[in-house]
């Protein structure tokens, strides 16, 4: 039973008026009243189109209405500005002899299934894409003309052609197929937003037009507000203690918000539902370290705007703590984002925040020492003899500058003996673990666990590709070792993680360490401007002169539990970022070749329409106990 309107609840009613909503968390008012406007669409044979801003949990919903109603899992078609319109019904691929064919997409096949199709951001298509292409289908059921030469018809026409005589057979000969009376379109987009200039701005203002509006019952999802957020976030039973950086952060959100609509560069650094759920998530584990919980939320959003939004976001982050309750220590300002070593809430590391302030002084210093000698130096030019200062200003800068060098070959120097030092330590030990970088954690791997510092994971099991596993050459700087732990608790905790930082700072070789620790195979893909999703997917090689295609490094990661690592993420396309959201977020993939990878979970509880869908026989992306999965 579904309706009311009210808080929502992950339990069935067995009587009383509550609302049920399925299995799952528990719904807040607003999301509750947009998934009962969904169902009561739903019942009078509607699409639906979901209207919400960013982040505010619009895929989440519109799987949560597939589950409800016996679906299963929704077969998703990533929406971007490059799609063409015949993809969105069907595209070409290569057989295993080496011709080409028609495959049918996502959506063509929930409308042969029964299933939902869920279009993921309908806002980012070229005006006019998908009511030409799609129009037909979801006004009329039916589609006359498709790229292989064969139509659709709906439940009713085809009803009618039976009764006039023709067999399935003979309608099957003609290229003519049903639609299933149960097919349903859920999509997703964002409200038309005009600010700006060009035609960026022109299109977000512009997506929604006439020949649009008729195709859809529009849905909107308000954006929670304060009260519900914290509700939503305490459903992980966080503790009490927990609940300052949690505000903080819900501050910091609306904060950013209010702050973007006169300042665009500033909606990079908008927290999303995930985010705030991954901050809950990790408070739950970690109650006392409010300062890894706001530095993890809003580190990418600062790291990436530009300088003037990210002091802006930065000031707003630490006006929202100091009105929630959080220290100003715990909040961490634009220069503590480079991924230094640095004290974690209620632990040890007090010893590495010394030496890494004591750096960051003897830095500031010589800068300030830089700055007066570039100040005497233009003075010279410019006084010239004058009055006989020449010599004396040329003298105070040759012994500025004899100094300054004196402390930069003191600083170098002592770096290479700390280098020197820990190399020559680890050279006697067993090679298996590290001990403490100067006073932060220790690397241990003993009975079948790593432990860095407080957290403590499993190994993998005896990996089945030795080779796989990647055997790096590092030594435990204590940046290095402070982030290692930092990943390794979000390795504990399920997540996917994303290293952000210049180039040749480490990041391969941390999370090759990371493997290696944990004895994870390895798949590696890097990614390029003109990487295409078909190229992600599948492999080309040549064989006996035939092209063939085999499953690229992603698929055989997901399908054999293993971790991909991907290289140069942020130069990849709109559209391989697509897939890659879709695979790490909502555990499903439409490859080329037709297969469908599906999470276990999904595939074992399918309903009418998730349980044709998953065309593989190997299964989704490995879940690999308690290492939180291999993908």
């Amino acid at each position: 039973r579904v309706g009311g309107g009210g808080g929502g609840g992950g339990v069935p009613q067995q009587e009383g008026d509550c609302a049920w909503h399925g299995a799952g968390p528990p719904l807040v008012a607003s999301q509750a009243a947009a998934l009962d406007s969904i169902c009561a669409e739903h019942a009078l044979g509607h699409d639906v189109c979901l209207l919400a801003p960013k982040g505010v949990g619009k895929t989440s919903l519109a799987r949560r209405f597939a589950q409800l109603f016996g679906y299963g899992e929704a077969y998703s078609v990533f929406c971007h500005a490059d799609l063409p319109a015949h993809e969105l019904l069907q595209r070409r691929a290569t057989t295993p002899d080496g011709a080409t064919e028609w495959r049918d997409s996502p959506l063509l096949l929930a409308a042969r299934r029964g299933g939902v199709a869920l279009l993921d951001g309908i806002h980012r298509l070229p005006r006019g894409t998908f009511a030409g292409a799609v129009g037909p289908l979801c006004v009329e059921r039916s589609l006359l003309s498709l790229p292989d030469g064969s139509r659709l018809v709906s439940a009713a026409q085809w009803e009618a052609l039976l009764a006039a005589g023709l067999t399935e057979g003979e309608l099957a000969a003609k290229g003519v197929q049903r639609v299933h009376p149960a097919f349903r379109i859920v999509a997703t987009a964002e409200p038309p937003a005009g600010e700006g200039e060009g035609e960026a701005a022109a299109a977000a203002a512009g997506w929604l037009s006439d020949e649009l509006l008729p195709l859809f019952a529009w849905v909107s999802l308000s954006p929670p507000e304060e009260a519900e957020l914290l509700q939503m976030l305490q459903m992980h039973t966080c503790p009490p203690k927990a609940l300052p950086p949690l505000r903080a952060l819900l501050r910091y959100r609306a904060a950013v918000l209010s702050a973007s609509s006169a300042e665009p560069s500033l909606r990079g650094a908008l927290l999303s539902q995930r985010q705030l759920l991954r901050a809950a998530q990790y408070l739950r584990r970690r109650p006392d370290d409010a300062a890894g919980a706001l530095r993890r939320s809003t580190a990418a959003g600062l790291l990436t705007a530009p300088p003037a939004a990210r002091e802006t976001a930065a000031a707003l982050l630490a006006r929202a703590a100091a009105e929630a309750g959080v220290r100003a220590a715990d909040v961490p300002s634009t220069s503590g984002l480079d991924g230094e070593a640095r004290p974690r809430g209620g632990e040890a590391g007090a010893g590495g925040a010394r030496v890494a302030a004591a750096e960051r002084s003897r830095r500031e210093a010589q800068a300030r020492e830089v700055k007066e000698l570039e100040g005497l130096s233009i003075q010279r030019r410019m006084m010239g003899n004058f009055g006989g200062m020449g010599a004396a200003l040329d003298a105070k800068i040759e012994d500025g500058a004899k100094r300054l060098a004196a402390q930069r070959k003191e600083t170098a120097d002592a770096r290479v003996r700390q280098v020197c030092e820990r190399a020559a330590a680890l050279a006697v030990g067993d090679g298996r673990g590290d001990g403490p970088a100067d006073d932060g954690p220790a690397i241990v791997v003993r009975g079948g666990r790593v432990s860095i510092g407080s957290v403590s994971v499993a190994q993998y099991p005896a990996p089945e590709e030795p080779s796989l596993v990647p055997r790096p050459s590092f030594v435990a700087i204590a940046g290095h070792v402070a982030l290692l732990e930092e990943m390794l608790l979000e390795w504990e905790g399920g997540g996917h993680l994303l290293l952000l930082g210049d180039q040749g700072v480490g990041k391969n070789k941390l999370a090759d360490r990371l493997l290696q620790l944990l004895g994870a195979e390895r798949e590696y893909v890097q990614l390029h401007r003109d990487t295409t999703v078909a190229s992600l997917t599948l492999a080309p090689s040549l064989e006996g002169g035939v092209l063939a295609f085999r499953d690229s490094p992603l698929v055989r990661a997901a399908r054999r539990g293993r971790v991909l690592v991907v290289d140069e993420a942020d130069k990849a396309p709109l559209e391989v970022v697509c897939v890659l959201k879709a695979l790490a977020e909502d555990g499903d993939l439409q490859l080329a070749d037709g297969r469908r990878l599906v999470r276990r979970a999904a595939r074992a509880g399918g309903g009418e329409g998730g349980g044709e869908g998953g065309g593989d026989e190997g299964g989704g992306p490995g879940e690999g106990g308690e290492n939180g999965g291999g993908g």
